[in-house]
């Protein structure tokens, strides 16, 4: 698996990351991808770290980090089955908010609770635009 080549300006130049800033650093990344994904449509934690080379978990812990959620949609990041998986708001666990906001932006759900296939195709579809090499 190839790894995402991160770099962070300091003193106007680029650099790579030192070990308090690489966590920080990959999250710019993560969350740029994020909010290029439309309403309606979700992606996986798994589209996202292959996209970036990255492993499913590390994703998910940087949407844990998310201080600015809405405005950086981690709501649109679900399971690669469907599933919601957690959401964190205002540091605290709340599925159902995720849910809610992802079916107020018109994402239909299964009625096994699942996102429809279809929301998560239209993911895929924006990252492979964006991503060549996927």
């Amino acid at each position: 698996m190839k790894r995402a080549v991160v770099l962070v300006e300091s003193e106007g130049r680029l650099k790579p990351p030192g070990p308090g800033e690489y966590l920080d650093a990959l999250g710019e990344a993560v969350y740029a991808l994020i909010q290029l994904v439309p309403p309606g449509c979700v992606v996986s934690y798994s589209d996202i770290a292959k996209a970036l080379g990255l492993s499913p978990r590390l994703v998910a812990l940087i949407m844990k980090r998310n201080r600015h959620p809405i405005v950086i949609p981690c709501h649109r990041v679900v399971m690669k089955n469907g599933s919601l998986g957690g959401y964190t708001f205002r540091g605290r666990p709340n599925p159902s908010l995720k849910r809610a906001l992802l079916a107020l932006e018109g994402v239909v759900f299964r009625d096994n609770g699942r996102v429809d296939y279809e929301a998560l195709e239209c993911g895929k579809r924006v990252l492979r635009s964006l991503i060549r090499r996927w």
